[in-house]
């Protein structure tokens, strides 16, 4: 960074923004640097050594800043500071985010099943604990492949012995209360 315009114009953004830029982590009990200290300290650093001013505050310049530093020769630690993080770089996830809306959203991709399938932990954790439990697991889901009319229908996998108790079971729920026995006054049977 040779060019004194520019240096200007970063010093001026550095002492525009000096409250979001970190300049070093306080030890206990120590007070931290009033900003003009700070901004002289980082002047003196991109003088003496702008690799180390770029690794020390690279993240924190925005990429038209950071773009005056490509001539200089440095090390690959720290040229990575000269380009934009993918990751937080709007315009890529602007479109991240639109190719998931037009591409994906008309697919299964999104759907429960294929979510659940990609990362059971996540889904359980955000939507599974909320799911009643008929819906988390259904005693008998829906498969394509199954035919159900043929079990459903068939008189070959009935439980004769449940039939039969359950109809025992009705019929002695509905007689009639006068084979209860009588108690006399004192609530002692009489024998």
């Amino acid at each position: 960074m040779t060019n004194p315009e520019s240096k200007k114009e970063l010093l001026h953004f550095i002492k525009e923004n000096i409250s979001t830029i970190h300049f070093k982590t306080l030890r206990e009990n120590e007070i931290e640097k009033s900003d003009d200290i700070k901004l002289a300290y980082m002047k003196h650093t991109l003088d003496d050594d702008p690799a180390l001013f770029l690794s020390k505050w690279g993240k924190y310049l925005p990429p038209d800043h950071l773009s005056k530093f490509e001539r200089l020769r440095i090390p690959p630690p720290v040229s990575r500071n000269l380009t934009p993080n993918a990751r937080h770089n709007k315009q890529i996830l602007n479109r991240r985010y639109r190719y998931l809306v037009t591409k994906l959203d008309s697919t299964s991709y999104f759907n429960d099943e294929a979510i659940e399938s990609r990362e059971p932990l996540l889904y359980e954790n955000y939507v599974g604990q909320y799911l009643p439990e008929e819906k988390r697991h259904p005693p008998f889901p829906d498969d394509p492949d199954f035919d159900y009319d043929t079990v459903d229908f068939n008189e070959e996998f009935d439980d004769v012995e449940t039939e039969e108790q359950d109809i025992q079971d009705k019929y002695f729920d509905n007689e009639p209360d006068d084979m209860e026995e009588k108690n006399t006054e004192t609530g002692i049977l009489d024998y």
